[in-house]
């Protein structure tokens, strides 16, 4: 076995900053690459609550201090012997929305590293956000896209092109049309390089296309975006699958 114990990949960051998922804090992975796998731990604990997980997987298990809540995360094939990143999800929040045992809320995510490494947090100064705004509303593909819900289009009439934004209100390519590949990274997950193609069929008020992992943007699924579809009230339109 090539694990090394001491070198614990902590979750110190998750997503939203406030509520239930605080309590992740503190787990922590043990990665072996003598099987390419993981071990997962509460915090405080040398027993693991699950050995021999890949990338890709997404496993159940509950804390010893709250015993009552049953979770799952799931690990991103992003994920490397140093980082861990994925989305998390508790069975009290999906029965109290009547989501479906495949659903994932997309804004619930994590991130663990070694050595106890800071990742840029959300923005709390959140820009306001223009009205004719083209939100990202539906993505297929790996639960990876479901980071780019809630990102966003602008259509400019005088020069028929886009400018595109993260949830947060940056803005990350300007001057882009039809057949567009545009490679950027988002501040809130910024180990990742990522990149969307604009495809035929996107007007002002409609986009489509491709994302994907690089400056090529190798595809690994697709997005819709649409005007008016604000991001408080488009929470179950992802449709990403593990």
């Amino acid at each position: 076995m090539s694990q090394d114990p001491h070198i614990h990949i902590t979750i110190h960051f998750v997503e939203p900053q406030e509520g239930v998922g605080e309590d992740l804090k503190g787990c922590y992975f043990v990665y072996d690459s003598s099987d390419d796998t993981y071990s997962f731990f509460q915090r405080d604990s040398e027993t693991p609550l699950r050995t021999g997980l890949k990338r890709g997987d997404h496993f159940d298990f509950t804390l010893e201090f709250h015993k009552h809540l049953k979770w799952t995360l799931h690990i991103s094939k992003h994920s490397t012997p140093t980082m861990v990143e994925g989305k998390w999800k508790d069975k009290e929040k999906q029965d109290s929305k009547n989501l479906s045992e495949g659903d994932w809320e997309p804004e619930q995510s994590y991130q663990a590293t070694a050595g106890g490494g800071i990742v840029t947090e959300t923005a709390t100064d959140i820009m306001e956000i223009p009205e004719d705004a083209i939100f990202i509303d539906h993505i297929d593909g790996s639960l990876d896209g479901l980071d780019l819900r809630d990102c966003y289009f602008i259509w400019h009439q005088d020069s028929n092109t886009y400018s595109f934004f993260d949830r947060n209100g940056k803005e990350l390519g300007s001057d882009l049309t039809i057949g567009s590949v545009l490679p950027f990274h988002l501040d809130y997950f910024p180990k990742r390089e990522w990149a969307i193609t604009i495809d035929p069929g996107s007007d002002s008020v409609f986009v489509k296309g491709r994302w994907g992992e690089g400056a090529t943007a190798e595809p690994e699924g697709s997005y819709q975006a649409q005007a008016g579809i604000p991001p408080e009230t488009n929470e179950n339109a992802a449709s990403a699958t593990v």
